[in-house]
């Protein structure tokens, strides 16, 4: 592995560095202490006891590095992987400010249902940054995606390879022609093997062109973790291999989706089975060399963030929809109460942890408290100075466990 893919090595951005990216507004002084806002971690401890949580060094440091990596932001370019982007699924992102600030750096949405493509409409999204995702292929909502995206313009389409070859044979797939599909291919974990017949194609293929549909790219995805990194390698040495035997073929197979977090799962109260910085590389590294190596031009490299990136870096990003004066007393500005489950991954409406930080983007803890309703409808207690738009950026820190319906945290305000 060569010296750039060294963890060690790894330059975390500093908050300064992503403006309107970093989850949290801090900074060290002269002194070398942690800063939130005007206060110092000391500072805040003497006002509030041992009772206050604060992410140290280590802490951040750590989910920085994932974060970071979630946009792709430092390993593309020195693998010669210039045109590699990254997706999120739209419901992964609370706040419509936050999307439309990921859109304008050139990230792409996925979306897989009819009120996800309504934000995407009402928010004008460029059609070459939506990805429509079929994760059920049949049915009146599969079908009626499928109409209302077309009609909106949207050219490019995720679908199950195997589900595609199905709905096609019993011509049950309907899309105008000249779209852009993916195939999605799933991994098994127990072998690293693709999913789908190799004589499968030889169907499938006649009945896209038949359908005058384009097919562009190839989707990895992996239904459960798979925790060997041999096992990932090999999975993506016969994603490539297919992606030469069809190029072969005459299709013209110009993206590799890297679903699922590159394969590699993550849970926020243990250390990741795989280094996410060493790997997003090593992997980057495989897919240049090996393409070279067959006298292939480079892929387009889209990664898919999905939920596992956000919960390994512990953060549920929300917005202010509402606020409310209350009578709790203004020490409480340092204490947030969440009522009911986290919004709005839904891995967290069935997860609740008792143990949650929160920094409150560029507040000071100098006013009384207030209510507030945040996307989703959990309401927090937190400063009288949070204004509706308002991002908090809520890292879990705690072990998953069953919770009272009540919560009380202790909240870092910057």
């Amino acid at each position: 592995m060569p010296a750039s893919c060294n963890p060690a090595a790894f330059s975390c951005p500093q908050p300064g560095e992503l403006a309107g990216f970093w989850p949290w507004s801090v900074s060290r002084n002269d002194e070398g202490e942690l800063t939130f806002g005007n206060l110092t971690a000391s500072q805040l401890r003497e006002l509030h006891g041992p009772s206050l949580r604060i992410i140290d060094e280590d802490d951040l440091q750590g989910r920085a590095t994932v974060w970071n990596f979630a946009w792709g932001e430092e390993f593309w370019d020195g693998y010669g992987l210039a045109g590699a982007e990254v997706s999120f699924p739209i419901e992964q992102i609370a706040s419509r400010l936050l999307l439309q600030s990921l859109l304008q750096s050139g990230l792409l949405v996925e979306i897989s249902s009819l009120a996800q493509l309504d934000v995407v409409k009402d928010l004008q999204i460029k059609s070459e940054q939506v990805l429509v995702v079929l994760k059920e292929t049949e049915g009146e909502q599969a079908s009626a995606l499928l109409n209302r995206a077309a009609e909106a313009g949207l050219v490019r389409y995720v679908l199950d390879a195997s589900a595609a070859l199905k709905l096609l044979l019993n011509e049950e797939l309907q899309l105008p022609p000249e779209r852009e599909i993916i195939l999605s291919i799933p991994v098994t974990a127990s072998s690293a093997k693709l999913g789908f017949a190799e004589e499968n194609w030889s169907v499938l293929l006649p009945l896209l062109s038949q359908n005058n549909w384009n097919l562009i790219g190839l989707r990895i995805c992996y239904p459960v973790p798979v925790r060997q990194e041999e096992k990932l390698k090999e999975s993506y040495f016969q994603l490539l291999d297919l992606r030469g035997k069809l190029i072969e073929q005459g299709q013209q197979i110009t993206l590799i989706q890297l679903a699922d977090g590159l394969g590699v799962h993550y849970l926020p109260t243990v250390e990741p089975v795989l280094n996410p910085t060493t790997w997003a590389k090593s992997a980057a590294e495989f897919l240049h060399l090996y393409t070279q190596q067959q006298q292939q031009e480079v892929p387009q490299v889209l990664v898919c963030a999905s939920q596992n990136l956000f919960a390994s870096a512990g953060v549920t990003l929300v917005e202010v929809t509402k606020v409310e004066e209350t009578s709790e007393a203004a020490g409480a500005a340092l204490k947030l109460m969440l009522s009911g489950p986290i919004p709005p991954r839904k891995q967290m409406e069935t997860t609740r942890c008792p143990d949650y930080c929160a920094t409150l983007a560029n507040r000071v803890a100098n006013s009384p408290a207030q209510l507030a309703e945040v996307s989703g409808g959990a309401q927090l207690i937190v400063p009288g100075n949070v204004q509706v738009g308002d991002i908090l950026a809520l890292p879990m820190t705690g072990e998953a466990q069953a919770a009272p319906e009540i919560n009380r945290v202790s909240v870092s305000v910057a």
